[in-house]
């Protein structure tokens, strides 16, 4: 039961308050000061104090007794139905609730998405981060309920899930195999910084592998003539980012966020950076490339370069990707250029593009003589194979330098 006390050192007393002794849940026996001086309050706090050591002790008792009705619960089903990984994380999110009074927050897939995404907006371009929010934007279309199980509990097979519904997805949308592995590559790698934070344990997408993409259309070049249709039926900065494309092979981001400071006209040279990342591998590599300036391009900048500053081409600059797309797309129909057209060699549909400009570099520098390893640097490919893809060198045609390239006449676009 619990008592008070004065505190005496030597006969004397050491504070006026009384002070209470009482037992604790654990058995032992704490002493501490009531703060008060009247004797029947202090012993009435005192007793107060032991009183919620009791009911203390009793909800103990009674969490003590759950959590073994729960462990013997759990070893029962686990016996009779075989072990489960989900039924594990649930006990252990029970005894933690039961022991600390708190809710053991567990990431579900969907959750880790929606965080890991929150984190790369401030670590990535903006470019970069849309494209990873398009793709976990496809993978919660498809993952049902893959996306609730608990990131600690997922396996292989359940990504080969999300793989086998995308794929169930591009082919009803006519969607690329690349596209696919792109959304496979974003997922994969959210997969690999949960490891890297010690959410989960095993490498469970090492037995994922991309799907072949060989039955994705193959993207081929225009012809120089359709170029020029293309550059008469444009409106705008259309025009020059039609020439822009076809002279230098650069992508239609590249141009579009081309700025006057990456321009120098004095020595007629374009300083471009390109950057390409691997969304498996997470290497990202950045080169500076300089195109040189000939009098076409020349004259199309000075068209478009009233106050040379900022953008070259501000009104494309600030469009959505997908807008562009689909403006260059309205150009091909005017121009009665076919978007898909049948390659004998291949046996096949040919899809052109706003990319097809970049074919067309490619192809001309293979037909002018420029070396491999020039055009390797230019179109950014580390690899023959990749270059080839690109163009066929045609060696009968072989030159030496870009400035001996086919020239598009500025002309032709007014």
């Amino acid at each position: 039961m619990a008592s008070t006390y004065r505190l005496n050192r030597k006969g004397k007393l050491v504070s006026p308050y009384f002070y209470a002794k009482y037992k604790t849940a654990d058995g032992s026996y704490a002493c501490k000061s009531t703060g008060l001086t009247k004797k029947r309050g202090a012993q009435t706090l005192a007793q107060e104090w032991e009183a919620d050591q009791i009911k203390l002790q009793k909800k103990q008792l009674d969490n003590k007794t759950e959590i073994q009705n729960l462990v013997n619960d759990y070893v029962a089903n686990q016996n009779k139905n075989g072990f489960k990984h989900e039924r594990a994380i649930k006990l252990v999110a029970k005894i933690y609730a039961i022991g600390s009074g708190k809710e053991l927050k567990i990431p579900t897939l969907k959750r880790h998405l929606a965080e890991w995404l929150i984190d790369k907006k401030a670590h990535v371009s903006a470019s970069t981060y849309q494209t990873y929010k398009e793709a976990i934007a496809s993978t919660a279309r498809v993952y049902g309920s893959v996306g609730n199980k608990k990131l600690a509990i997922l396996e292989e097979d359940d990504l080969k899930q999300i793989q086998r519904k995308l794929l169930a997805e591009a082919k009803s949308k006519g969607t690329t195999m690349r596209t696919l592995n792109y959304k496979m590559g974003v997922l994969i790698r959210a997969i690999k910084d949960a490891r890297i934070s010690k959410l989960i344990e095993d490498e469970i997408w090492a037995g994922i592998d991309p799907m072949p993409e060989q039955d994705s259309q193959l993207k081929v070049p225009f012809t120089l003539e359709e170029i020029q249709r293309l550059m008469r039926s444009a409106t705008g900065e259309w025009k020059g980012m039609i020439l822009i494309g076809a002279e230098t092979g650069l992508r239609i981001s590249n141009i579009a966020n081309l700025k006057w400071s990456n321009i120098n006209l004095d020595t007629r040279v374009i300083r471009a950076k390109m950057v390409k990342q691997d969304i498996r591998t997470n290497v990202r590599e950045i080169k500076i490339l300089s195109f040189p300036i000939k009098e076409s391009m020349m004259n199309c900048l000075k068209f478009f370069g009233e106050n040379r500053k900022g953008f070259v081409f501000p009104e494309i600059a600030k469009i959505h990707k997908d807008t562009r797309s689909k403006q260059f797309n309205r150009i091909m129909k005017d121009a009665k250029v076919d978007k898909e057209i049948y390659l004998d060699d291949y046996e096949r549909n040919g899809r052109r593009s706003f990319h097809s400009l970049r074919h067309y570099f490619n192809t001309a520098c293979a037909n002018s003589d420029i070396d491999k390893d020039t055009r390797k640097q230019y179109s950014g490919h580390s690899s023959d194979e990749a270059n080839a893809i690109y163009a066929k060198k045609d060696p009968e045609l072989m030159r030496k330098e870009l400035d001996k390239l086919p020239e598009i006449k500025w002309e032709v676009a007014q």
